[in-house]
């Protein structure tokens, strides 16, 4: 059985090991430089930044929901409602409760200490998280009537659907139709990364 923490703890393993692998093999980081226009010029493309141009031959485009922005990919957005809450009994265990109905689903992810996040699904309709928000909370109060709820997060997910599906968590690496030096990357689930 493996444990939240653990998967945290490999996780940020993980990227931190891919982060100076690729650093080790010359890759640039560049932070707080946002992508304004994508340009070609007859050696490849230039990306015009918040803080000045690059040239390369190609650009890969790993900006979630705004690789819209800057190509034709189409992006389906769904909302996911996330909180920490602390004042959770230690003893809490981390749970997944799925049912049929799925704005009847929620989570609580412990570390062990009186600190948790709770969430549960995913919401096409920006408008009904607040409604989602309300209903998660409650739930988990009738376990634990003292949480406190610290911050209210909602993350955005972003992607490509083929026609007939709802999800889809596969990671994409596409090349644009219109230009062939610019490409978008959307991850897709992170445990499914490197299926």
């Amino acid at each position: 059985q493996i444990k939240s923490t653990d998967f945290t703890t490999n996780s940020r393993l993980l990227l931190r090991d891919l982060l100076s692998t690729s650093i080790k093999n010359g890759v640039e980081v560049f932070t707080d430089n946002e992508l304004i226009d994508i340009q070609n010029n007859k050696n490849g493309v230039i990306a015009k930044c918040k803080k000045g141009e690059i040239n390369g031959k190609r650009i890969a485009l790993c900006v979630g929901g705004s690789v819209e922005k800057f190509t034709k990919t189409k992006l389906k957005k769904s909302y996911a409602p996330i909180a920490v809450v602390k004042n959770v009994p230690v003893e809490t265990e981390s749970f997944v409760e799925l049912d049929y109905f799925k704005k009847t689903c929620i989570n609580i992810i412990t570390k062990g200490s009186s600190y948790g996040m709770i969430g549960g699904i995913s919401l096409s309709k920006k408008n009904n998280v607040e409604k989602y928000f309300k209903y998660m909370i409650n739930e988990h109060k009738k376990a634990n009537p003292n949480i406190d709820i610290l911050e209210k997060y909602v993350g955005v997910k972003n992607e490509i659907i083929s026609k007939g599906e709802n999800r889809n968590y596969i990671f994409h690496v596409n090349q644009d139709h219109e230009n062939k030096n610019i490409w978008s990357i959307i991850p897709g689930k992170f445990t499914l990364a490197f299926s």
